[in-house]
């Protein structure tokens, strides 16, 4: 039975909006604090993936093309991931990031959806330093064969 930190809000209420908060909240916290790539990857369609890092602002003349490949990513992902899971407990994380993150954002048009997830909390690890959630990320997701896969994002949007 899931806690309320990670309860699906849209579920009963619209499978799309549910299914996508299963793949970009859920799924995502989960396979990060395992740092379980597989599972990950299971939810991006490798053919037309790219990454976009907005350096933490709004306008697009100072973001950057960060990943143009699934593997680029997944060297920067499983080591931002290994990271966290060497300096706090799986319990830890997974509170303070299921608490930090939400979904502000989905609109769908036929089998294409752009959500904005938001970021707002913190991590406390065991040697007392805080990390701040503080940012926006923009997902472009595709439905194939009646699934959701994310397709592209623009990550480290400033935080509203």
């Amino acid at each position: 039975m899931p806690s309320p930190v990670d309860a699906n809000p849209f579920s009963g209420i619209n499978e799309d909006h549910a299914t996508l908060w299963k793949v970009l909240v859920h799924d995502d916290i989960e396979a990060f604090i395992d740092c379980d790539w597989e599972r990950h990857a299971a939810d991006i369609l490798p053919s037309a993936f790219f990454g976009i890092d907005a350096n933490g602002a709004r306008k697009p003349e100072a973001w950057s093309p960060a990943f143009n490949s699934l593997d680029q990513y997944r060297e920067n992902w499983l080591g931002f991931a290994r990271k966290s899971a060497a300096r706090a407990d799986r319990a830890t994380l997974r509170q303070a990031h299921f608490a930090a993150s939400s979904l502000r954002k989905i609109e769908i048009n036929g089998d294409f959806a752009m959500c904005l997830k938001h970021f707002d909390g913190e991590v406390r690890y065991a040697d007392g330093a805080v990390e701040q959630l503080d940012w926006e990320t923009a997902y472009m997701c595709r439905k194939l064969a009646d699934r959701w896969y994310i397709a592209a994002f623009v990550g480290f949007l400033p935080a509203n």
